[in-house]
């Protein structure tokens, strides 16, 4: 029987991917918690979206902690004997790596892909720019499943000794799928943001507080599209420049990327204007379920000249009301656009 040796394997990407992977887990904990304060009326439908991204991620945290767990004790293994003992145990929690990094991310990026193609499709009423995203998300979707489960058959291999002939199949099945998962999700991110800040483009009207709003959104959408296609591309890159471990960093927080991007899109709907340098800054959350306005820092400032709050949502939420409030005694205008379309 041959001896198995301890592998060597680089701990540092997966070790840095798990502490942003926590990192973005927090940051999308909090934005949910804000979104459950300031907007418990929208629809259930968009609620419940919100909560299963946050619960999806925290299932997703929990088997990558295990999975990472696991690595470093299969890896650090200082024995033949020991080695040998932790296959068993490595074999059925290198299932978390082909679930979590494949199948849970491509999952993850397809659903908010197609939720963000179909607010295209409410903004333009044009179905040739949200079928073809939605057509790219499905595509890298299949990608993702096709490579997960090539990568679980290799990780299989390798532990049982059995990587001999079919290497340089195997590895290269899982080069396509991942290069096309990847590549899909980098033109599905792009052609989204693209379209996004065309048609806000289109809405605005010369009006100084609406131009401001709208450019506001497509700062948030350039923002957000823009991260998720530019992780995608680094971890293309890194693939491509034959250092697959390192492209594991990335790989972890990518589904947080998307997952936080709906959030951040959705808390961006309450803004105040204030100031006379167009600046609009937020002031406070608003909502019936905020117990204690006092846990919440109170700004002072003078009512009679400060607007009303300004709910607005951006392209790819539900309810878009932009209300420009102008004062008349200062020869402004007054002027309110309610986009009905949104709340679809």
């Amino acid at each position: 029987m041959s001896t198995l040796s301890t592998p060597s394997i680089d701990l540092g990407p997966f070790v840095f991917g798990l502490a942003f992977n926590w990192g973005l887990q927090s940051v999308l904990t909090v934005q949910t918690y804000i979104y459950y304060l300031c907007f418990p009326h929208d629809r259930w439908t968009q609620k419940c979206l919100v909560y299963v991204l946050c619960i999806y991620e925290w299932v997703q945290t929990g088997l990558i902690t295990a999975f990472t767990y696991r690595l470093l004790l299969w890896a650090t293994s200082t024995s033949t004997q020991s080695f040998s003992s932790a296959i068993d145990d490595f074999e059925l929690f290198s299932g978390n790596a082909w679930v979590t990094i494949y199948i849970m991310g491509a999952v993850q990026s397809a659903a908010v892909q197609i939720y963000f193609s179909r607010r295209i499709y409410i903004l333009s009423r044009s179905y040739v720019i949200p079928c073809f995203t939605v057509f790219v998300a499905l595509a890298q979707l299949s990608a993702g499943l096709v490579g997960g489960v090539q990568t679980f058959k290799t990780i299989t291999d390798c532990l049982r000794g059995s990587y001999g002939a079919v290497y340089s199949y195997e590895v290269l099945n899982i080069d396509v799928a991942t290069y096309v998962w990847l590549a899909a999700s980098t033109i599905c991110d792009l052609t989204i943001a693209v379209s996004l800040v065309v048609l806000l483009f289109r809405l605005k009207n010369g009006l100084k507080w609406t131009d401001i709003i709208i450019n506001r959104l497509i700062k948030v959408v350039v923002e957000t599209g823009s991260l998720t296609a530019v992780t995608a591309v680094v971890t293309l890159g890194l693939f491509v420049g034959g250092t697959g471990e390192s492209a594991i960093c990335p790989l972890l927080i990518l589904s947080k990327l998307y997952a936080n991007s709906v959030l951040i899109t959705l808390n961006n709907r309450v803004i105040v204007k204030s100031g006379q340098n167009g600046d609009a800054n937020v002031l406070k959350p608003i909502g019936h379920n905020i117990g204690n306005m006092q846990d919440f820092p109170t700004i002072d400032v003078d009512h009679s000249s400060v607007p009303r709050m300004i709910p607005i949502v951006v392209a790819v939420s539900h309810e878009v009301n932009t209300f420009v409030t102008k004062d008349e005694e200062e020869g402004r205008i007054s002027a309110g656009h309610d986009h009905s379309w949104e709340s679809e």
